[in-house]
């Protein structure tokens, strides 16, 4: 059989059950006798166990950092040639995604690994972070060019090469997450209209919200001003916009709220 390409080789360490036993030996017999392959093999275990670390030590303290660092974490083999992403799929026809470029924070709790699909011209970026809850919305600041990329809730972002390059990518020497130190949840009743809310944690303190027909107030009262966040984004039907905090309150027009539930998400 032919030399196993990326595809054969992340399924080996990733989900091995999805291919056949005679799949797996003919995969086993290249990663032992071929050093390239060994070492892609052995790059993917290392990967998928920091992300099962990750996936099982997910913590909901309201503790976690608001801003993460990231720093390049490159696989020369990949780079080099350009295997095909497997990603969940059983066939390697069903995935035209393309490892790029992966970065990590110091104690490799969390990962954002970038993916080329030629085919649609598009970017996807994937967030994994202990620290990150299921819904959050993030926020991925690069340092050198200052800009702000907004994920879809639980990490994820895809986006033309129009809207961002390979090149600009390449470039990235380092980059910042930013989680929501605070979510507020908005509930629309289909009915009535009328707007009811909850917060992601227990009675966050130095927080009012107040509702009326035309617009949702929220105020924060921490008057030495240092629990005040600078960013907001709020996240209804499937849009997401952001919006500076000016000040100590907040002020969104009812009308903004498409879906019967929207998010609004606070940032340092």
């Amino acid at each position: 059989m032919d030399k196993p390409v990326e595809y054969h080789i992340e399924t080996y360490a990733r989900h091995p059950k999805q291919l056949s036993r005679q799949e797996r030996n003919w995969i086993k017999h290249w990663i032992e006798k071929d050093e390239e392959i060994a070492l892609l093999y052995q790059w993917y275990r290392k990967f998928y166990g920091q992300v099962d670390a990750i996936e099982t030590e997910k913590t909901k303290s309201t503790d976690r950092p608001a801003i993460i660092a990231l720093k390049p974490f490159e696989n020369n083999i990949i780079k080099k040639n350009h295997f095909v992403l497997a990603a969940e799929t059983t066939t390697a026809s069903k995935s035209a995604y393309q490892s790029f470029r992966s970065f990590a924070s110091d104690d490799k709790q969390t990962l954002l690994r970038v993916l080329h699909n030629r085919d649609k011209q598009s970017i996807r970026l994937d967030i994994i972070s202990e620290h990150m809850d299921k819904d959050d919305i993030v926020m991925i600041e690069t340092s050198d060019t200052k800009k702000l990329l907004i994920s879809e809730p639980g990490g994820k972002l895809e986006l033309t090469e129009s809207e961002l390059s390979r090149q600009e990518i390449t470039d990235w020497q380092r980059c910042n997450i930013h989680l929501p130190v605070l979510k507020i949840f908005l509930y629309k009743d289909r009915k009535t209209g009328a707007i009811t809310y909850s917060f992601n944690q227990k009675d966050p303190e130095h927080v009012d919200v107040d509702i009326d027909e035309k617009q949702i107030s929220i105020e924060f009262t921490d008057t030495d001003g240092d629990n005040i966040p600078v960013k907001m984004i709020l996240h209804s039907g499937n849009l997401s916009r952001y919006r500076p905090v000016t000040g100590n309150i907040c002020k969104l027009p009812v009308e903004d709220l498409s879906g019967i539930q929207s998010q609004v998400a606070f940032y340092q």
